[in-house]
């Protein structure tokens, strides 16, 4: 894959542009953004950073894979982001596109890891994580060895379809609210919920032998 393009165009927009992107950012990293803060900055810079992909190599759907993982670690993260001052709109431009980056080597190096045995496991963060789930919970009457919970709540995640699998992942993992899925998937915020709704009822089928289930997820949005 080709390095070295230039990252997305600090300069292109108009001063009322940039005002509103350094708003935005300083509402995100204050932690009192709206969703249309969100959608604003995903549209702002989405279609530049995945044309960028395509530019290094990835195929068109590869590139919109990649933006929205993108998107999704940069609203993880942004109230971690340091740029203050007069700067502030291309401290965030270089720090995004910072973002990018990683996640194409990281999309690299996971792809690598798929011509592996089959025994190697396909979502790691989640073996990590499995003790966390807060809706997912061992019974008391029955200590689950750690090793095979993170398996079997692992290959049930795996199992669900797609969109239904990053939504449980975003939700129950990263601890994402509703209406950031919802940017971060191009979706509906019902339709968010109608796939974690889904989900549950699914992972209960295979699981509700080892686990409790419990609540629902509406109290995120």
């Amino acid at each position: 894959m080709a390095q070295g393009a230039s990252g997305p165009e600090s300069g292109a927009g108009a001063n009322g542009d940039r005002r509103r992107v350094e708003q935005v950012v300083r509402r995100c990293r204050a932690g009192s953004a709206g969703q249309d803060d969100y959608t604003f900055l995903f549209e702002r810079f989405g279609s530049q950073l995945e044309r960028q992909f395509i530019r290094w190599g990835s195929s068109v759907e590869e590139a919109r894979d990649l933006n929205q993982e993108t998107f999704q670690r940069i609203f993880q993260g942004v109230e971690s982001f340091q740029g203050t001052g007069d700067r502030l709109f291309e401290s965030w431009v270089s720090w995004i596109w910072t973002i990018a980056r990683t996640t194409l080597r990281r999309s690299v190096r996971f792809q690598r890891a798929q011509k592996r045995p089959q025994n190697v496991q396909s979502l790691d963060a989640l073996e990590d994580s499995a003790r966390n789930v807060a809706r997912l919970r061992p019974p008391q009457q029955e200590e689950v060895e750690e090793g095979e919970a993170v398996r079997q709540v692992r290959e049930a995640v795996d199992e669900l379809p797609e969109q239904e699998r990053k939504c449980v992942i975003l939700f129950y993992y990263q601890e994402k609210k509703i209406r950031q899925i919802a940017v971060i998937l191009r979706l509906a915020e019902g339709t968010v919920k109608a796939h974690l709704n889904h989900a549950r009822a699914k992972l209960k089928v295979g699981l509700q032998d080892r686990f409790d289930f419990e609540g629902d997820t509406d109290d995120r949005a």
